[in-house]
């Protein structure tokens, strides 16, 4: 968030945290072009209104930088703004003052918009281990089934599901699968199942979405797998992660 206003951070970032985001606060333009290249956040919540440089300047240079241009820009202020923010690229706008309402609207609007690219996709999900039947009467719900189980159910992708490597193989061979997602389901020995997975000719050669730190680790070790991470807490809002992870990954 991109805010020089005390009363206005803590108004907007509370709502925010309740919705499943961590919130990092830039004070200044060039703060805010400085945290969006190290901390590349999902979306950046911009008031046009900023000492020294205008958030209107910040929108464009974010927007011209290969590093920062992918990042959903969300400018706040008056209704008279809405327009012009429009016109100069804005993904999105929430007028002042905000509500939790409006904000979680737009955030729902760009996720879907994101999620769009998942048409025409084939997705295969791997369990470590095999999956018990009630898995999901028994545990919350993991980010992976938000996304399948939710509002995204409704777009035209594949879901494949395997929870052995010898099916997830036989899969790989018969369907066109553009990525593979490892379920956060951590197993015992991650380095020893990966290496078994690198040595599947059709399923080593599909990127590879890991969600776990220690399987990340495990995974990076093995020079012929393609890693993508989507490491970000239970506690904050996993979807988009995971979106802008698998969008990577497929156009990778």
């Amino acid at each position: 968030m991109v805010e020089s206003a005390v009363g206005l951070i803590n108004e907007i970032s509370e709502p925010l945290t309740e919705l499943g985001y961590r919130v990092v606060v830039a004070r200044t333009g060039t703060e805010a072009l400085e945290k969006a290249r190290q901390v590349r956040p999902h979306r950046i919540f911009l008031n046009p209104i900023l000492p020294l440089l205008s958030g209107w300047d910040v929108l464009t240079l974010l927007k011209s930088d290969p590093r920062t241009s992918h990042i959903k820009v969300i400018m706040m202020g008056s209704n008279e703004q809405r327009i012009y923010s429009e016109q100069k690229g804005a993904d999105g706008f929430v007028a002042l003052p905000i509500e939790k309402k409006s904000l979680q609207t737009v955030l729902e609007q760009l996720a879907f918009r994101t999620a769009s690219f998942l048409k025409n996709v084939t997705i295969l999900r791997l369990y470590p281990h095999a999956k018990p039947a009630d898995l999901h009467s028994l545990m919350e719900q993991t980010a992976l089934d938000l996304l399948f189980n939710g509002q995204f159910s409704q777009l035209n992708y594949r879901l494949l599901e395997a929870d052995s490597l010898e099916q997830a193989e036989i899969m790989a061979s018969v369907w066109k699968i553009d990525v593979v997602i490892l379920d956060d389901l951590v197993t015992e020995e991650p380095i020893a199942y990966l290496t078994a997975l690198s040595h599947c000719e059709s399923l080593s050669a599909i990127p590879l979405i890991t969600m776990e730190t220690s399987v990340t680790a495990a995974a990076n070790q093995i020079s012929n797998l393609s890693v993508f991470p989507c490491l970000i807490p239970k506690s904050e809002n996993q979807v988009e992660e995971l979106l802008q992870v698998i969008q990577i990954a497929i156009e990778s």
